[in-house]
């Protein structure tokens, strides 16, 4: 029964901490980081973010919900590099690595579709997560910095493959050629008959 009441408490905990996390943000545009995982309840958080996956249906869906995802995890390394817990930072900095994978490979399966939209936004923010981190870079202690850069690298590679992708699409559409409708050949006038010949050889009278 008590153990029921500690799964329970921290459930309510983290619906608090994740409601936080979505409606609060930084001056670098990162979300709140909530739950961290130097927290002992941050088992919770991966479970939640794993059934929120499942539960997005299509390749957009999933691409704009793993994004959100790894937006939360890059703040939680940010969080985790400043307070020098090199360890932690590194749990979530792989988190991020692994959400902005599965970001940046169901947004193109998403394009296939006819989908950009999520591609756009992975573009847009991997180039302000690149941007961030490189300040932070600065800031945080030196055992914190290789995790601050892998994500600075990840950020980097999202952002090139999204922008590769969004430029495919748009070179396949300028290079598609143009159908145009084949010309109708004008009628042939069939041919007059022609009329009987009437030279016939004439026998002499």
């Amino acid at each position: 029964m008590k153990k029921l009441t500690l799964i329970l408490t921290a459930v309510f905990v983290l619906s608090l901490s994740s409601g936080v996390a979505m409606a609060a943000t930084s001056s670098d545009s990162l979300p709140n980081p909530g739950l961290t995982p130097d927290s002992p309840f941050y088992f919770l958080e991966e479970w939640m973010d794993s059934i929120s996956m499942f539960f997005s249906f299509s390749k957009d869906a999933k691409a704009q919900k793993a994004l959100s995802i790894a937006n939360e995890k890059l703040a939680e390394a940010k969080a985790m590099a400043e307070k020098g817990n090199q360890k932690a930072a590194s749990v979530a900095e792989k988190d991020y690595e692994k959400y902005m994978d599965e970001a940046t490979q169901d947004a193109t399966e998403a394009k296939a579709e006819g989908k950009a939209k999520a591609l756009e936004q992975i573009q847009d923010a991997t180039a302000r997560h690149e941007a961030t981190m490189q300040e932070v870079l600065n800031q945080v202690p030196e055992q914190a910095k290789d995790s601050i850069q892998h994500a600075i690298d990840e950020s980097a590679k999202g952002h090139e493959n999204a922008t590769d992708a969004i430029s495919g699409e748009k070179k396949d559409q300028k290079e598609q050629p143009e159908v145009s409708e084949p010309k109708e050949k004008p009628e042939q006038p069939s041919n007059p008959e022609k009329p009987e010949n009437s030279g016939m050889s004439k026998n002499g009278d």
